[in-house]
């Protein structure tokens, strides 16, 4: 049996492409209070509530409360025209 090593490429060109494509979607909200960044993790949190602080991005760190975009009676209701989520797969 063969041993199998980890070895991970990244393109740095196409991750700055993507990055750029990004920025271009975050910049085209006028209202930076309707981006909304998210991030359950720990190690995404502290990055989302600084962005928002620099950009002006409503944060959402730690416990994601599920309906909270879709659930209009909730009182945490909200509806932006942009979610950023860090690392989707920590709340499934």
């Amino acid at each position: 049996m063969e041993q199998h090593i980890c070895v991970y490429n990244i393109n740095l060109k196409r991750t700055c492409e993507k990055l750029l494509l990004a920025a271009r979607a975050i910049v085209a909200i006028e209202n930076p209070a309707d981006v909304s960044v998210i991030s359950s993790r720990n190690t995404g949190q502290r990055a989302v509530l600084k962005f928002a602080a620099v950009t002006g991005a409503t944060p959402i760190a730690g416990c994601f409360s599920p309906g909270i975009f879709t659930n209009q009676i909730q009182e945490a209701f909200r509806e932006p025209r942009l979610p950023v989520v860090t690392d989707p797969r920590a709340d499934h």
